[in-house]
């Protein structure tokens, strides 16, 4: 969707990055024939006339959330997430419950 001024409300939107994808084949063993790759958000959101954003460092993402929200235009916050760690949570919760 491309930058429309006229609208008063800013919704938020929360894309999944397809890597939430080949993690569930990691998890469950399966192969889905398949090999994704993300478009870069950022710049997809401001060939559309929007602010797009990348965050780096945690700490930055309550000044960068902040500055969105000060845009007239739509903006998309980046936020790579480390699926590696739903790996390691899973495998620690296994053994939990192997305990339990």
């Amino acid at each position: 969707m491309a930058a429309d001024d006229s609208c008063p409300m800013k919704p938020a939107r929360i894309l999944a990055d397809v890597r939430s994808v080949m993690g569930r084949e990691d998890i469950l063993g399966e192969d889905c024939y398949v090999d994704f790759t993300n478009p870069d958000f950022k710049m997809l959101a401001e060939a559309m006339h929007c602010k797009g954003y990348r965050i780096e460092k945690a700490e930055d993402l309550i000044l960068t959330l902040e500055e969105a929200f000060r845009q007239s235009v739509p903006s998309v916050i980046v936020v790579p997430v480390d699926y590696s760690e739903n790996m390691k949570l899973s495998a620690h919760l296994k053994e939990v419950c192997r305990k339990g």
